[in-house]
């Protein structure tokens, strides 16, 4: 598949998804019913969802996409500096975190919804955020995402780094939910209320396998639209002098043979 050129197109692509994601959080962070401020109050306000973490980190994929696309329209030509950079810090973004988070909270939320929506969104809330606000952040995530999937390739690094980098964002938000209760007596979801620290630690490692398995998935798809050359690592190349170097001797060594 051919990749979305770098111009116009591509930029404006970019341009709404991240409209889109703004506009999203925006709402969300917007509302002004007395019951969404009392909770906004509470220790960690929004910071303690994933839902609000994963849309931050896409906003900041999408400003990234954006600044990367503007500077190859007015300035085609450049293939170092700043848009290499920016390049690597898109991709390993969206291969390592947005795409197998954002992945994860939309289906773990409509999986616990249509189980039981008090495990993670009350009937309380329906007078707090609207339903379509509600989709907003929950349902728009995953139509974004393979829009990037597919308009844009995006170079995966090996599996041990990006799982590492995986494990370390997901221990960092265990550590922060569990920090917030541990302060304020109050957990993040109302799932968590009803587990015990057997159940805590058995629902925090499914979730973990569960995340890691949409990084593998972001990798199987990037590799099906975009071919394996995205997903699999490069044979490591030689510094620049020792290539010159290794030209030199197998010249040499043809000239000799040729004498021979």
């Amino acid at each position: 598949m051919e990749p979305l050129s770098t111009g116009r197109a591509l930029v404006v692509v970019h341009c709404v998804c991240l409209f889109w994601s703004v506009f999203a959080v925006t709402q969300n962070v917007g509302l002004t019913s007395a019951a969404y401020l009392e909770m906004k109050k509470t220790f960690g306000s929004p910071w303690k969802y994933l839902t609000f973490l994963n849309q931050i980190l896409q906003i900041v994929l999408f400003v990234i996409c954006v600044i990367h696309d503007i500077i190859y329209i007015c300035n085609p030509t450049r293939r170092k500096g700043l848009p290499v950079r920016l390049v690597n810090v898109r991709d390993w973004m969206f291969s390592v975190l947005v795409f197998p988070i954002g992945t994860f909270v939309v289906f773990i939320f409509w999986i616990l919804y249509a189980f039981d929506r008090k495990f993670i969104f009350n009937q309380e809330l329906d007078g707090i955020s609207p339903s379509w606000v509600s989709h907003f952040i929950h349902a728009t995530i995953l139509p974004l995402l393979l829009i990037e999937l597919i308009i844009c390739p995006h170079k995966y690094p090996s599996r041990k780094k990006g799982v590492l980098g995986l494990t370390i964002f997901a221990s960092i938000y265990v550590i922060w939910i569990l920090w917030i209760n541990y302060t304020s007596e109050i957990w993040a979801y109302p799932l968590l209320e009803n587990l015990n620290r057997s159940g805590l630690v058995l629902f925090f490692t499914s979730c973990y396998f569960g995340i890691v398995g949409f990084y593998f998935l972001g990798a199987w798809l990037t590799k099906l639209v975009w071919g394996k050359q995205f997903v699999e690592s490069q044979h490591p190349r030689l510094p620049a002098r020792m290539t010159t170097f290794t030209l030199k001797v197998e010249s040499v060594n043809a000239s000799e043979n040729s004498k021979t």
